[in-house]
């Protein structure tokens, strides 16, 4: 394992995450290169891959207090993704209203919080 001294880097996993980033963005490109496409389907390995490298480094002494464990999980994951789906949501509303785009719903509490657009 190729690892420093002085940081909590581990070089194999950041090469696998890019790895695994860069397959996914491959996957969602919609005809993009498909390296690897004939040997193995590589979207049915992507979430058990990125659990694994988070799971690989999670730190146990961390759900020591599991109040402080969730908020904290809370405030990094779920506060940024309702902020910016919220920013979405504004801006798909006003391209809608201006009749840029033709996809997507208004911004409302259903479709902030409960339905795709």
């Amino acid at each position: 394992m190729i690892q420093n001294a002085t940081s909590k880097t581990n070089k194999q996993f950041m090469i696998l995450s890019a790895f695994g980033i860069i397959f996914v963005v491959d996957a969602h490109a919609w005809g993009g290169v498909g390296l690897m496409i004939n040997i193995f389907p590589y979207n049915s390995f992507f979430i058990p891959m990125f659990c694994f490298i988070s799971g690989y480094f999670f730190n146990p002494e961390k759900a020591n207090n599991l109040v402080r464990y969730l908020l904290h999980k809370v405030h990094t994951l779920l506060m940024p993704f309702f902020v910016w789906n919220f920013i979405y949501g504004i801006l798909i509303t006003l391209l809608r209203h201006t009749n840029l785009v033709f996809y997507g719903s208004d911004l409302s509490i259903k479709t902030l919080f409960i339905r795709k657009r």
